[in-house]
């Protein structure tokens, strides 16, 4: 991390509350993430060959897109963007029907799917209850298929990767937002930093329990996918029949939520009638947080604030300490939400890449 972008722990002095507002307005008014299509999927790219295929039902949308006016008021079209700089434009792949699973039914339907040639989906994410943009406190959840080319069991491995851009980006008056002249962030350059809190700052799960507005039933996800890393294991395949597979996804509004050590609101479920999964997840999550430090906190001397080292084989090892995290709370928030600032005032669009590897 470039040290111009370290927090000096001694400038501690802004209140977290309106540290907070000031993240919201930037990200939200930047990103282009309207919610008026359905999550977008573009297929592109190189591929060896696998015995599974990604697809996604052609009734999504397919790739960035900006919304412009269209005739007189303030109506508004949705227009792909396929002059990316710096990225593979938007391709619409191979269009073909197969049969999918629905629930307890099997349905047939139009899917872009991934083969040898075109390799990768890539999603524009949009937040539930959020038509506006994305911020911290935003979540969501998408779904795409996995086309077996064989019956029986296999193993499935995806990776997801968020791509940060720079774009020339404009309000419209029903608060969508016009977007252009997006020009991929690459290694070495300045907004570099921000790319890569950006990475680490959205969190995948593979499920959620609980609904957000219902006190008595906690929100809680599972399932951490740690480093955009997914392996799934498929019994009992059919040839072209296609499996669907629900990914979910939130940023963290606040460290405590993240570390689930926040009176509310927390990810995952830490207390003492957590089933074995929530456990792991609360454990994950915590692990991730000290591995990925430098990644999540616009500060490099986080870790002696929120975890106890010890010496293993020559090696210092930390360990999360929820005590000892509680007890520095504002100095380690303050950090995190640094990076989200940086997130907000730097990038200005981002997509989502899924890989079958």
């Amino acid at each position: 991390m470039k040290s111009s972008q370290k927090i000096n722990k001694r400038n501690v002095i802004i209140c977290l509350t309106f540290l907070m507002i000031l993240v919201m307005i930037p990200v939200s008014v930047a990103w282009f993430v309207n919610g008026k299509e359905n999550q977008a999927a573009a297929i592109e790219g190189k591929s060896v060959s696998l015995p599974y295929e990604l697809a996604v039902l052609s009734s999504a949308n397919k790739g960035a897109v900006s919304y412009n006016q269209s005739g007189e008021g303030a109506s508004y079209q949705a227009l792909l963007i396929n002059d990316m700089v710096g990225a593979t434009n938007a391709a619409d792949g191979n269009l073909e029907e197969y049969s999918y699973v629905d629930g307890e039914s099997v349905r047939t339907g139009e899917f872009y799917t991934t083969d040898e040639e075109f390799k990768n989906i890539i999603w524009r994410l949009e937040a539930d209850g959020n038509a506006n943009g994305i911020a911290p406190g935003c979540c969501g959840n998408l779904t795409f298929y996995i086309r077996p080319k064989q019956d029986g069991d296999m193993v499935v491995s995806i990776s997801l990767e968020l791509e940060g851009y720079r774009a020339d980006v404009a309000l419209n008056e029903n608060l969508s937002f016009h977007a252009e002249n997006l020009q991929k962030i690459e290694p070495g350059d300045a907004e570099e930093q921000a790319a890569c809190y950006l990475k680490h700052h959205i969190l995948f799960f593979r499920e959620w329990t609980g609904a957000q507005e219902d006190a008595e039933s906690p929100f809680y996800y599972k399932g951490f996918i740690e480093d955009g890393n997914l392996e799934l294991v498929l019994t009992d395949c059919t040839k072209d029949r296609l499996i669907p597979v629900t990914i979910y996804w939130i940023w963290p509004k606040t460290f405590a939520q993240l570390t689930c050590i926040s009176s509310q609101g927390n990810l995952a479920d830490s207390s003492p009638n957590a089933d074995v999964a929530g456990e792991a997840t609360v454990s994950d999550l915590r692990e991730y947080t000290i591995r990925c430090a430098d990644e999540l906190f616009a500060s490099d001397d986080m870790i002696e604030e929120m975890a106890n080292s010890s010496e293993t084989g020559g090696e210092t090892v930390y360990t999360f300490d929820p005590d000892k995290a509680k007890a520095n709370l504002k100095d380690i928030s303050y950090a995190f939400d640094c990076a989200d600032q940086e997130i907000g005032t730097k990038i200005q669009y981002f997509l989502l890449r899924l890989t079958a590897e």
